[in-house]
């Protein structure tokens, strides 16, 4: 027989648990469809939490690691420290972390079929209909990634510009101060940067570049070598994946299908720093799905959160400069300027929600 919802959420990840969570919570019939059997496993993200995350998301302390110090590196490891009294970022226990993400929207009312890939919709009347599950729902989003089956499927504008990011994990927590270790080399990782993070009783070290340029882990290990030996470390498990960098597509609604999150480049391009946002435009989304499926408004949930996506501007412009116009011996000169420090600082450690 066949089971209707207000929104079938595809994909739990950040927005699309954010989204789920809050319209179940509201009262609407939410049912998420997730690939994996196992939220916690196949990680693709580092999930480092800025922030401006626990301004509207609670999450039990046994997750998180804070960290606020940040020694940021030449190409010939000459090296800046950096330091915040009232900013900081998490790391996280990621495959827990997003466990804990899907119980909430569980717990708030949310249906959930794990093990499920979706591939098709047919639209009718009142919604869509998916033969294989015999269920239907007014609205469908997509909050499945940067390779999204909804946008694809639905027709919507690629991205045309990633990064692609590799980060491999140390079961062991091996630095002795507790802060980030961030690499900038044009030749090793152009387009972005290295990392090392005092993970949750692990050690991450990661490496993410442009297109089409792939991150190359032996060269990064042998660079870091004096910093951390990963030779001496038991190797835990890896995670990576691609980040959309493009402009951020605002105009994301076809009809009642809305793509959120990864699925449409809602993502900084010039941190790469996607949950934020991710976390955001779920929770605003399902409030102008209730509003709207509750005659509240007419205006449609796809306008309606238009105002809070970003447009990047500034951060593109950024991030264009850093691509062309940073070769490695600038940032030799670079490193010790004290306008490159306050650079770093502002880019760090005064994260803007719209800029």
């Amino acid at each position: 027989m066949n089971k209707n919802y207000d929104i079938i959420v595809v994909g739990a990840g950040f927005a699309g648990l954010a989204c789920a969570q809050q319209a179940a919570r509201s009262g609407l019939r939410v049912l998420i469809l997730e690939r994996k059997q196992d939220v916690g496993l196949g990680i693709r993200t580092t999930g480092i939490l800025v922030k401006d995350v626990f301004d509207h998301l609670i999450v039990p302390d046994h997750l998180l690691r804070r960290i606020n110090r940040i020694r940021l590196y030449s190409p010939s490891l000459r090296h800046l420290d950096l330091q915040s009294d009232d900013y900081f970022f998490c790391t996280t226990d990621t495959p827990n972390l997003m466990r804990y993400l899907l119980q909430q929207a569980k717990s708030a009312g949310a249906e959930i079929k794990l093990d499920y890939s979706f591939k098709s919709a047919e639209n009718r009347d009142d919604g869509f209909y998916i033969p294989d599950l015999d269920i239907s729902a007014k609205f469908i989003i997509g909050a499945d990634g940067a390779k999204s089956e909804v946008a694809s499927f639905f027709n919507f504008p690629k991205p045309k510009k990633f990064l692609i990011g590799t980060e491999y994990e140390y079961a062991k927590d091996v630095l002795d101060i507790v802060q980030f270790h961030c690499f900038l080399d044009q030749e090793l990782a152009p387009g972005y940067l290295g990392w090392i993070a005092p993970g949750i009783g692990i050690t991450q070290v990661g490496l993410a570049c442009r297109q089409p340029y792939k991150p190359d882990m032996k060269k990064f290990f042998e660079k870091i070598r004096d910093i951390v030996d990963i030779r001496a470390l038991p190797f835990h498990g890896n995670r990576g994946g691609l980040i959309p960098v493009d402009w951020p597509l605002r105009d994301c609604a076809k009809g009642n299908v809305i793509i959120v999150g990864d699925a449409a480049s809602h993502v900084s391009p010039l941190t790469a720093g996607g949950i934020d946002y991710a976390l955001r435009l779920g929770y605003n989304l399902a409030d102008a799905l209730y509003a709207y499926i509750k005659g509240q408004t007419a205006l449609h949930p796809g306008k309606a959160i238009q105002k809070y996506i970003p447009t990047f501007a500034v951060k593109q412009l950024m991030r264009m400069g850093f691509y062309h116009a940073c070769p490695n011996w600038m940032m030799e000169i670079m490193i010790h300027n004290p306008a490159f420090r306050l650079l770093a600082q502002q880019v760090f450690f005064k994260h803007k929600k719209t800029a």
